[in-house]
Formats: C-alpha cells, structure tokens, sequence
C-alpha cells in the first residue's frame, strides 16, 4: 500500500488585509517633516500642532523609527505567519510531512492457495484444472476369473515415503474379492510408473476400498469439503489417462446429500448428485474437483433404480472418503455417524433472508426411529447448527456429521414452524439397511 503524499508546492499568495492603516510600507520610515501627519510624540514642547523646522537627518544619522507596540506586534504575527507558511512547504518537499496511512486489512474467506481456474462456471479453464489434478489419478488393473477390470482411483493418504494409499470404487473389486477370485492388483501412475496395489479394507456402505501401493514419491492432491460446494457450482469428474472410455466429465452439482437406491436394494447417503452424464466405470473411483482444482468427493460407478438418476453422476463427500480411509487405516470397523436425515437440501436465498439466517439445510425426509425422528425432528425443518458449529448448507451438514463419532452426545439447533429450537440427541452409527 503506498502512502498519501502531496507531490508538489506552487506559490503561496498571502492576500490577507493586516489592518496596518494608510501608513505606507512597514520597513520604510518617513522623516515627521515630510509628512501631513505626526505623531504628538514626534512635535517638540510647546508646539502642539505645529510645524518643527529641523534639518533633514542624512542617512548616517537616520533615527530608530517608532513603530509602538501595536505596529510591532503586527509585524511579528505577520513575520510569524510568513515563516511558518515557508517552513511547511520546505517539510512538504523534504517529505517530512504526510499524510496519516490507514492499513485496511481483508476481512473476505480465503480462497485456495493455488486457483487452478476461473471462478464462473462457463469460463473454468478444466485443462487446467485436470492437467493439476492428473498426477495424483492412477488406473487400477484388477485380475478376476473373467479377465482384467479397469478403473481409477486416487491417491489420498501417504504411508512414508515408500508407501501411499489409494482410494477407489468398491465395485471395481468387490465382486472378485467376495469370492475369493481376486487377483493381482496393479496400479499405473501419469508417469507410467507401475506398482502392485494390495487391497487394505473396503466399506459397502459408502461404496469405497483402500488399496496400499509400494513406491514413490508420490502427488498428493488438495482436498476440499462438500460444504464448500453449492447446487449449480461446475465440478468435474476425473479419471486416469490410461483408462479407456474418456477421461473427464464436467458438469454442475444439483444435490450435496442424496439419498439414492441402487439396483442390490440398498441405498448409498449422503451423495453428491452431478448433472451431464453418468460416469463409465473405467473412470469411476476417480475425483470429483470443485473448479479450483480441489478434490470434493469420489465418484462411484452405481446402478440407480429411478430412472431420472441414471444419467446422474454421483460422488461420495470427500470428507466421508478422507474419514473411511483414516480408519481402514488404522484397522478399526468403519462407522458412520447417523442422524436419520434424507435428501437435505440447501435453503433457499429467499427463505433464509425471511428467517434471517446466512444458511441452512432443510430436512426433506426423516427416517422412523432414527435419532432425528426421536428428538421430534420432522419434514421441512430447518437445521441450523450441530454441537453450535453453524449448519449453511445440506453439505455442511454431512461435512460436521463426518467428524462426530456414533454414541457421542451432540446438540441439534434448528427452526420448526417458525420457531427456533435446540435438542439434545445420541449419533447412531448408519445401520446397512437404512
């Protein structure tokens, strides 16, 4: 930030009226004699008014006017005023006087550190976008009893430095590895390195597996949260380069916490539903990337009984994904903090002025029995807060809901018919046919 200063003095014209009378210029004395006036100081005794006849003092003899002390003062204050005026444009042209700086600070949520792209949807410049995201893509060769099946997925977690973690689609493997058929697992970086992938753990209910892989040093790439996304935001689905059947998918997210069934007769939560066209499997189990290249969920290759959802492309949060991981990980069984709620949606911009909220997530459905159900939580609630962190959005909701822990106490506060609440409820853990 640069300083205020002046750049320049021009001349100063004083025209200021001192009230000096008539009598001529300050510095010049006319002798008493030469003029129509005098001071009764300056008429000799005895001579009041009259005229003095005296020679004509020369210049080597010229007396001390007699200014008084009126005139005097004025010539100070003037003296005063003149010096003063040039002291000033002499600190102006030194520099020594500025202005007062004001350090305005920015008070705006930080973007990502690195922008990968333009922030208007049309205009995201994806090359980039994927050629950011690309080295942190693998393909994965899975052998089966009916030959090879390919697919992507992403590197999420660092195991050292001669070991990294990959996170892809259940269904690439499940069918293989649920009878015992599954064969060697090779992974392919963007540098054309090869490594043998080892299968950690997986979790049906979200649809994931963990796969270690040996080598390295590996790209790791940024990830985002679902809270960060809004319906109509453009994202893009990314597969790796090797895979057959295309790459990348953009589009626009239309829901951050579907609720879809799938053809087995389960239903995967808390998805993000991407509109353009469902992702083919080869490219499944890669990222889904917010346009600034961050990582906002995983996509999976599903099977959705509703007809409308089929041409959907679908993604786990990726903060569920990130949560899965970090416990396959550490060899414990996966649990998923539950509340009851299905398809929350975000609020709308209307609503939320009415209720005078920056956000929400409104509760589309509720699940019997399950904790929100049991606190009396119901169709078109408004959720506001969870354990008073603020809900925004239906993402936000599953991004705090990821943190928390199943048993653990937590306080919901939310807005029912029009009036504001908050009630204590215990998290359950999803149950496998909710």
């Amino acid at each position: 930030m640069t300083n205020a200063r002046i750049g320049s003095v021009g001349s100063i014209d004083v025209g200021y009226d001192f009230g000096l009378d008539d009598e001529g210029p300050f510095f010049a004395w006319v002798p008493p004699e030469d003029r129509l006036w005098r001071h009764p100081s300056e008429v000799p005794d005895g001579h009041p008014g009259g005229t003095v006849a005296a020679e004509r003092p020369g210049p080597d003899r010229l007396p001390a006017p007699n200014l008084g002390p009126a005139r005097i003062w004025t010539v100070a204050i003037v003296a005063g005023v003149i010096g003063a005026v040039a002291a000033s444009g002499i600190g102006i042209l030194g520099g020594e006087f500025q202005q007062p700086t004001t350090v305005v600070q920015s008070v705006f949520p930080s973007t990502p550190s690195v922008s990968l792209a333009n922030a208007s949807g049309p205009n995201v410049d994806w090359t980039t976008v994927d050629n950011a995201v690309a080295p942190s893509v693998v393909a994965i060769s899975v052998s089966t009893a009916d030959g090879p099946e390919m697919g992507s997925g992403l590197l999420i977690l660092s195991g050292g430095s001669a070991r990294a973690y990959v996170i892809t689609d259940l269904s690439l493997i499940s069918s293989a590895a649920d009878t015992d058929e599954l064969g060697p697992i090779e992974v392919t970086f963007l540098s054309g390195r090869q490594a043998k992938g080892r299968l950690v753990g997986q979790d049906p209910l979200s649809g994931l597996a963990l796969i270690a892989v040996s080598g390295g040093p590996d790209t790791f790439p940024t990830l985002g949260s679902v809270a960060q996304l809004a319906v109509a935001n453009p994202v893009m689905a990314i597969g790796a380069r090797t895979v057959p059947g295309g790459s990348v998918f953009s589009g626009s997210v239309t829901a951050e916490n579907r609720n879809v069934p799938v053809a087995d007769g389960t239903d995967m939560e808390n998805m993000i539903a991407v509109s353009g066209t469902s992702v083919p499997a080869p490219v499944a189990g890669g990222p889904l990337v917010d346009q600034f290249g961050q990582v906002v969920g995983i996509t999976l290759a599903l099977d959705p009984t509703d007809t409308s959802d089929q041409d959907l492309t679908f993604a786990v949060p990726v903060d569920e994904a990130e949560h899965v991981a970090q416990q396959i990980l550490a060899g414990k069984t996966v649990t998923h903090p539950w509340l009851g709620l299905y398809d929350s949606v975000d609020l709308s911009t209307e609503v939320a002025h009415e209720e005078g909220l920056s956000g929400g997530a409104l509760a589309v459905a509720v699940s019997p029995g399950s904790p929100a159900s049991k606190i009396g939580l119901q169709p078109s609630d408004i959720i506001t807060a969870l354990d008073g962190q603020p809900v925004t959005s239906a993402g936000s909701l599953t991004a705090l809901l990821s943190k928390s822990r199943p048993g653990s106490e937590t306080t919901i506060s939310f807005i029912q018919d029009g009036r504001p609440g908050a009630k204590t409820l215990i998290l359950a853990n999803q149950p496998a046919d909710s």
